[in-house]
């Protein structure tokens, strides 16, 4: 612990409330390391044998915790450890803690038009997706039916976001555009009705959808509005306007949108106050899809899209991809060239078609 980085962590950690403040996961992993007991962990390996009539049985935990809970049950039981002499001497905290994905849009693309083979595969990844509808109306991210309420509610921290996998307004969204651009489907269909209906409930009263896999309320706003408005809903729909309205109304002055990780935990919108590329690209996208021409909101969103691309500041690497709440977020390294691919694609195919009468001052944009 003579490192100076290594020192500056350990004292972090003692004014954050040392090992005591641990969340299980990370407890998990310094007993796996000899560095924490497994006193801890205190669920039998039995209990994954559970009947599936039993309340609460191993396959009720989506498919992602189950791969993270059966190994660590294993370590618990056999109180299992591996210490390296090089891992650090954590004895003082210890101490303390004992006493404490894209797709291109188009309303024009019908798998009827297409090539077989590109037909077949289509068909293949529609059935996927309607095999795992949920009865609910909407999608999960990995599994259907493992969303059982009594899984939130235990103490496991973060239960409902590492335990579950309901429906997101993030992932109906994207389904349900790829339903309607590019399978053919339409409001007369009782699976895009359902899916709309989902959406509609699960609207936050500002307009705005939470995102479970993206960051935040942006990425869901982006995601429910371009699906609802590929199933048919006009802009004039209550929540579409709505929608568009908050889109307006988080808009930063230079034109962009940024959004906090801040949002995930405490569910309301945060906002970063600074624009990200990612982000801008998304609710310009959802603009895009929602008016009939380039209204100012859209041309401000396009302008800091092409000025903003070439920046190197630490809003090129602020994470805007989901993964654990409060826990981790992701950088992903193609999202602010591939969402800026996307968003800028949709303006110039629906709004200057033939590129001839595209504002020539934005087109030099550097």
């Amino acid at each position: 612990m003579n490192d100076e980085s290594m020192q500056k962590a350990n004292l972090f950690v003692r004014q954050n409330g040392g090992l005591a403040r641990l969340g299980m996961s990370t407890r998990a992993m310094l007993a796996c390391t000899g560095q924490l007991p497994w006193k801890h962990y205190r669920v039998p390996l039995s209990w994954t044998l559970f009947p599936k009539w039993f309340p609460l049985h191993f396959f009720d935990f989506v498919g992602y915790a189950r791969g993270h809970i059966a190994p660590v049950l294993m370590a618990a039981a056999c109180k299992s450890s591996v210490r390296a002499p090089h891992f650090p001497d954590l004895s003082t905290l210890l101490m303390e803690a004992d006493s404490k994905e894209p797709s291109k849009r188009s309303h024009h693309v019908r798998t009827r038009n297409l090539p077989s083979v590109k037909t077949l595969s289509l068909r293949k990844l529609e059935h996927f997706l309607l095999e795992r509808l949920e009865p609910d109306g909407g999608w999960p991210a990995f599994e259907r039916n493992t969303n059982k309420r009594l899984l939130s509610n235990l103490a496991i921290d973060g239960a409902k976001a590492t335990l579950t996998d309901p429906s997101s307004a993030d992932l109906t969204g994207r389904t349900l555009e790829f339903l309607c651009n590019f399978s053919g489907y339409t409001i007369e269909d009782r699976v895009v009705q359902h899916a709309v209906h989902w959406l509609l409930r699960n609207q936050e009263s500002n307009g705005s959808w939470y995102g479970r896999w993206g960051v935040c309320y942006i990425y869901g706003t982006w995601a429910a509005l371009t699906g609802l408005l590929a199933a048919g809903l006009e802009t004039s729909h209550p929540s579409i306007a709505r929608a568009v309205k908050w889109l307006h109304d988080t808009q930063n002055a230079d034109g962009g949108w940024g959004e906090s990780c801040l949002s995930d935990t405490q569910k309301t919108y945060v906002a970063l106050g600074r624009s990200t590329v990612s982000q801008t690209a998304w609710a310009t996208d959802a603009l895009i899809a929602a008016f009939p021409h380039p209204v100012p909101a859209i041309e401000r969103g396009v302008s800091y899209l092409a000025k903003e691309r070439h920046k190197s500041d630490w809003t090129q690497s602020y994470p805007t991809g989901g993964g654990l709440p409060g826990g981790f977020y992701i950088h992903f390294h193609s999202y602010n060239t591939v969402w800026t691919l996307v968003a800028l694609g949709h303006y110039l195919g629906k709004f200057h078609p033939f590129g001839n009468d595209m504002d020539k001052s934005t087109a030099r944009e550097e």
